[in-house]
């Protein structure tokens, strides 16, 4: 091998250390530019999982409190629920969204007397068309206090019969972070013209 003294020693010497310095620029650029393509994944991932789960250690009751439960045909009548925190610790959750009736889901049957209550898969529907990306608040309740939640039975616009109409309705959270059930109830709704 052919020796071309000290200084072309130093140079190559200097060449390997180059090399060697770039390929580990190149590997922590790729590496920072990985690192950060997953944090700017995590703050959307720690969201849905940190404040969407399911809350545990909680107990909440909901139910219909409109006192009127005889309507109109043809009247867009709306009608009040009440969420209340019945357990010892306070319950917040992230999830509620700011447009209140969009908490709730109701469903309906058609009800006549003597009738036992029809199966839930009977009933029918009404659940909030929800956007894709929804204005979320934080809903704080301490220990026996309560949230109202306004909704309108659309359904009652449509109704044409001759004859008092008689339905059975209850409600339930549109929510995943906690869930509740509202019982039974009825309102009638009348005729145009009949009260």
């Amino acid at each position: 091998m052919t020796d071309f003294g000290p200084i072309s020693r130093r140079v190559a010497v200097a060449a390997v250390s180059a090399v060697a310095c770039l390929a580990l620029i190149s590997h922590s650029a790729f590496a920072a530019g990985k690192k950060k393509r997953l944090l700017e994944k995590k703050p959307a991932e720690a969201f849905k999982e940190l404040h969407f789960k399911k809350i545990k250690d909680y107990k909440i009751k909901l139910e219909c409190v409109s006192v009127s439960r005889f309507l109109m045909a043809g009247d867009l009548p709306k009608i009040t629920f009440s969420l209340t925190n019945i357990g010892k610790n306070d319950l917040v959750v992230y999830e509620w969204f700011e447009r209140e009736p969009d908490n709730l889901r109701l469903y309906y049957h058609v009800w006549k007397k003597g009738m036992d209550v029809p199966p839930l898969k009977e009933f029918t529907p009404l659940i909030p068309p929800v956007e894709k990306k929804p204005k979320r608040m934080t809903l704080e309740l301490k220990p026996k206090t309560s949230v109202l939640i306004d909704k309108f039975l659309t359904f009652v616009r449509v109704v044409d019969s001759k004859e008092p109409v008689t339905f059975i309705i209850f409600a339930e959270l549109n929510l995943t972070s906690i869930s509740a059930r509202s019982g039974f109830f009825k309102v009638t709704v009348l005729p145009r013209g009949k009260k």
